[in-house]
């Protein structure tokens, strides 16, 4: 038994191994160490985090959404809890929605043992999550159907504690704070 999420797919035939590639859903996912992404997270540089979180954010919101099959407009519950499922059972930590306004494009979620701040805890500067802030911006953008960006405002890394994630417009973040200067492009 693999984890509940993963064991219901093993079962209805919709998890696959084929062509030396993992397929869930016939979406392509691989099984790698973590440490080949926390090296990449840790590295404390504004300017490549942000790259990254920009090119993880299109990736999710073009494909992603799409290969998923995930509909925001007719079934945004439903597509929310699998998103959190999936991303929780595949290992990104337990992610917890704290707010979800879909009226004011805006959301807050939480997140436990997160694998790239857990093993950066002491190390890190600033916030490590840069991938999972692509994601859940790419998401977002999507169930919101409008442009959000996701800012870090909590970092087990940096806290000892979880880590907390605020979607929303990019002119609502108050750019005056380091924290959102480092994470975002500034274009307002």
């Amino acid at each position: 038994m693999l984890n509940t999420f993963y064991d219901k797919f093993i079962f209805t035939n919709a998890l696959h191994y084929r062509n030396n590639n993992f397929y869930l859903m016939n979406v392509p996912f691989l099984i790698m160490p973590n440490e080949l992404l926390v090296g990449i997270a840790s590295r404390e540089n504004a300017e490549v985090n942000r790259d990254i979180y920009y090119a993880v954010k299109e990736a999710t919101g073009k494909l992603l959404v799409k290969q998923f099959e995930l509909d925001f407009t007719t079934q945004l519950q439903r597509s929310l809890h699998f998103v959190e499922e999936y991303f929780t059972a595949s290992g990104w930590g337990l992610l917890t929605p704290v707010q979800v306004d879909v009226e004011h494009q805006r959301a807050i979620i939480s997140v436990a043992n997160s694998p790239f701040a857990l093993p950066l805890l002491g190390k890190a500067k600033s916030e490590v999550d840069h991938f999972l802030r692509g994601v859940l911006a790419g998401l977002f953008a999507n169930a919101f159907k409008a442009d959000v960006e996701c800012v870090e405002t909590e970092c087990h890394a940096l806290t000892g504690h979880g880590c907390k994630f605020v979607i929303q417009a990019a002119e609502h973040f108050d750019f005056s704070h380091q924290q959102a200067r480092n994470q975002l492009r500034v274009t307002v």
